[in-house]
């Protein structure tokens, strides 16, 4: 920091803000801005340490900043702070209906009923979950399939899990890439069960292509934008997941259509 010597040093790194935010305040920077996307942690660390963490945040920041109203309170408690929603280009997520044949033909997802999800291989995003209900859902819709779009530390044993359940066949792990656009317009349906969730940009990402999808209620609230993205409690079964992406299913007039609702509003 002390090289480059800038004015602003903006961090993203939720719990691990204080390390830039100190390296920043020894370096001379004025503005150190601590921004916060998660509303939980997966670190599993003492409570005390966690305290202390988030003390060192407060103490070294100049300007306090979330991605939500809960991520912001995980944090910096009942200190003031902005809220500045996860954006995007809208224009660089439109359904492609070439983009979609094409993607699902080198695939050999063409006769399939594609449900797909994408983020980081990690704890919070509840991937066990997500297959648990893909499972359930399979027995309703024989031809469907799990696109999986995203790598992670759980890799592995999430591979090893799918094969556990017999499942491995019907889902595709993706991995990283940058073109991820093309993935949100192969899938028919997006599923986030999500044990925490400040924000989810993929939330976003796929609703602008028009995707319908159920969110857990961990979810902040404000991240849904289409009548065909809905809230559902983590206590739910697996079978009221599945009747509500068929009740979604059916709500969908057209992908392009919902587009531009929302680009409307």
């Amino acid at each position: 920091i002390k090289s480059i010597n800038p004015d602003i040093v903006e961090t993203h790194q939720d719990l691990a803000n204080f390390f830039p935010l100190i390296a920043g305040r020894i370096a001379g920077s004025k503005i150190r801005i601590s921004h916060i996307h998660s509303s939980n942690t997966d670190v599993q660390l003492n409570s005390k340490i966690i305290t202390i963490m988030k003390k060192l945040i407060l103490h070294n920041a100049t300007h306090l900043i979330a991605c939500s109203v809960g991520a912001g309170e995980f944090i910096y408690g009942n200190k003031s702070f902005k809220v500045i929603p996860n954006a995007i280009d809208v224009s660089d997520y439109i359904f492609n209906e070439s983009m979609r044949e094409k993607c699902r033909e080198s695939l050999n997802l063409n006769d399939s009923f594609v449900v797909g999800h994408v983020g980081r291989l990690t704890r919070a995003k509840n991937h066990k979950r997500l297959f648990k209900i893909f499972r359930q859902f399979k027995k309703m819709r024989p031809n469907a399939k799990l696109l999986l779009v995203g790598g992670g530390e759980l890799e592995t044993s999430l591979k090893q899990l799918v094969k556990k359940m017999k499942i491995d066949e019907d889902v595709i792990f993706i991995g990283e890439t940058n073109e991820v656009v093309k993935y949100y317009s192969a899938m028919d349906f997006m599923l986030i069960p999500s044990l925490y969730e400040g924000g989810p940009i993929a939330a976003v990402e796929a609703q602008a292509n028009g995707l319908p999808m159920i969110l857990s209620d961990q979810v902040d609230h404000n991240v849904i934008i289409l009548r065909t993205s809905k809230l559902q409690s983590l206590k739910s079964s697996d079978q009221d997941w599945c009747q509500q992406i068929t009740k979604l299913i059916f709500q969908l007039n057209n992908r392009i259509e919902d587009n531009l609702i929302m680009m409307d509003t």
